[in-house]
């Protein structure tokens, strides 16, 4: 489980030995455990980052560093998460879309086969979305 409070050192310690912890379990367990360990830190309901220009998002450890969460660092958190284990092979995306009048945030896996949304607690049809984004690993705006 990761450490939600403590030093910046202490939770980037925890962080990793969580993601190597998912690397022994099958996706859908990895999945059920990302939920519920991410559903769990500390999150303003404001975003703290600004949605529309990826380019400044926190990379992995500046976000475990900072320790702040709102709801699109929060799915940047999970994203980041499955992204740096073993299950990085699938295919990982990060939603945004505007659906019942508010930003929404999730993560897709294989084409949504598999959904993480920590705030509705049920996946959302996006392909009837508005404004619908899609960011992946690989994309140039991570680690540039």
């Amino acid at each position: 489980m990761i450490m939600w409070i403590g030093s910046a050192e202490d939770r980037i310690i925890s962080w990793r030995k969580y993601r190597q912890s998912l690397d022994e379990l099958t996706l859908p367990q990895a999945i059920t455990d990302l939920k519920k360990v991410w559903s769990h830190c500390p999150c303003l309901n404001q975003l703290s980052i600004d949605q529309t220009n990826p380019t400044c998002w926190p990379d992995p450890w500046q976000l475990m560093t900072n320790g702040a969460f709102c709801p699109l660092t929060q799915m940047l958190g999970v994203f980041y998460t499955i992204s740096l284990t073993s299950h990085n092979h699938h295919n990982i995306s990060l939603e945004m879309f505007d659906a019942e009048m508010t930003q929404q945030f999730q993560i897709s896996i294989d084409q949504g086969k598999y959904i993480i949304n920590l705030r509705n607690k049920k996946s959302i049809n996006t392909a009837a979305q508005n404004n619908l984004q899609r960011y992946f690993w690989d994309t140039k705006i991570f680690f540039q």
